[in-house]
């Protein structure tokens, strides 16, 4: 399918909300409409985006495609460099209405800000044959609310935090003499279901130099800390010996 450019189709017509300053030669840059954290808030004006953490975003705009024009969601490689990647791109269908989204992961070693109106997503228009499928049309009330639900389910406030994880059961004396070997045995099962998450997530986001970006410049750090876990469980091991010895 061939990318339309920016004299090829009108951008004004399919895009509600359009900004000049985001249109390209051959590409449209979303802007950030809210943000919606792990625990469905709904941030209008700003956001900081802590390491490791995820949320949404919803564009201000409302995409309204024809029946024969197909919307493919990229990540913005600037955002990558800063350390934020964006997690759900690819195909948008011919006769959708509505926002786009994508929930945004904070690679970074640093928090992040993200304001209303900064760019998030870039969109690519390719043109085909028309085709007869149903509309689907997503008002922004709706779509907000639908997401604020995703995020509420499916996102925690950290993620891979395993060292946190430990901490935490450690500080809060969950271990017990009788439980001990089965909260370790949950704490190890978190963290190692939070690192096939990871797997998925990147594998379902479609975007080809993300994994690239992901090994080059964070999987060196998660492996430290990988092993810096795998330490503080033997470590812990010792002490569930020791005490089931006394």
């Amino acid at each position: 399918m061939p990318i339309l450019s920016r004299s090829q189709i009108s951008l004004k017509d399919i895009i509600a909300g359009y900004a000049e300053s985001s249109a390209r030669a051959s590409t449209y840059d979303l802007r950030i409409g809210c943000v919606i954290d792990s625990k469905g808030t709904v941030h209008r004006e700003e956001y900081k985006l802590k390491p490791q953490e995820v949320a949404w975003i919803v564009s201000s705009e409302i995409v309204s495609l024809p029946s024969d024009v197909t919307a493919m969601a990229h990540i913005k490689t600037g955002l990558c460099n800063e350390g934020i990647l964006a997690l759900n791109t690819g195909m948008v269908d011919p006769l959708w209405s509505g926002p786009l989204s994508t929930p945004l992961l904070n690679f970074g070693k640093s928090t992040h800000l993200l304001k209303a109106g900064d760019q998030f997503l870039r969109l690519t228009f390719h043109s085909h044959a028309s085709e007869a499928v149903s509309p689907i049309v997503f008002g922004m009330e709706k779509y907000v609310s639908e997401k604020r639900t995703q995020a509420i389910q499916n996102f925690g406030d950290k993620f891979l935090d395993a060292n946190e994880i430990l901490k935490e059961a450690l500080n809060a004396n969950l271990i017990k003499f009788a439980g001990a070997i089965g909260i370790a045995s949950a704490i190890f099962v978190a963290v190692v279901a939070a690192v096939l998450t990871l797997g998925a997530i990147i594998i379902n986001s479609n975007a080809y130099f993300a994994q690239s970006y992901y090994n080059d410049y964070h999987a060196p750090g998660i492996k430290a800390e990988k092993d810096a876990l795998e330490k503080r469980l033997r470590k812990l091991d010792d002490r569930l010996s020791a005490m089931e010895n006394r």
